[in-house]
């Protein structure tokens, strides 16, 4: 039995971890053909059971609309579950939304929670955007907004390459 059968086997019995895994497995790709409807339905089976990660990745799902309807009110929902378990990256991406008011509210209070609990967790970006906030106080929001965007980016495209080399 090969080790994507066996973390299948675990799913499929209800181990939260395990269908998290082979979501990830559908997700990128690995060992399985990538299916990204696939992938949602085991984040989701992992992500009602509580698992932060999962939770996280569902919401990522519904962030970008892959696998699932783009939604970000759903995503926000998905976020803060996992953010509220102190899943450091959940907490940024909930940052990020208040800020730019993309399914929640637009707070940048709210957003400045968010960012410190991950800052504090040691989230770098999260370091940085809080760091840019207060230097922005008296500058304009729609600049700030500009820099976070482009920072957004820049680490999208550093987690795109280091997902190739794991």
């Amino acid at each position: 039995m090969s080790e994507l059968d066996e973390i299948r086997k675990r799913a499929e019995q209800g181990n939260a971890i395990a269908q998290n895994n082979l979501g990830l497995a559908h997700y990128k790709g690995r060992g399985v053909p990538q299916d990204y409807a696939e992938a949602a339905k085991w984040f989701r089976k992992a992500a009602e059971q509580g698992l932060a990660e999962a939770q996280n990745n569902l919401g990522k799902m519904y962030y970008e609309g892959r696998g699932v309807p783009q939604d970000c009110v759903e995503a926000a929902k998905w976020f803060r579950k996992a953010a509220e378990q102190g899943y450091a990256n959940a907490q940024a991406v909930l940052g990020k939304m208040y800020y730019e008011g993309r399914g929640v509210p637009q707070d940048c209070v709210e957003a400045a929670k968010w960012f410190r609990k991950a800052a504090e967790q040691g989230h770098f970006l999260s370091q940085f955007i809080l760091g840019l906030m207060n230097s922005h106080v008296k500058d304009s929001t729609e600049s700030l907004v500009q820099e976070i965007r482009a920072l957004n980016m820049t680490l999208m495209r550093i987690e795109e390459h280091l997902s190739k080399i794991r």
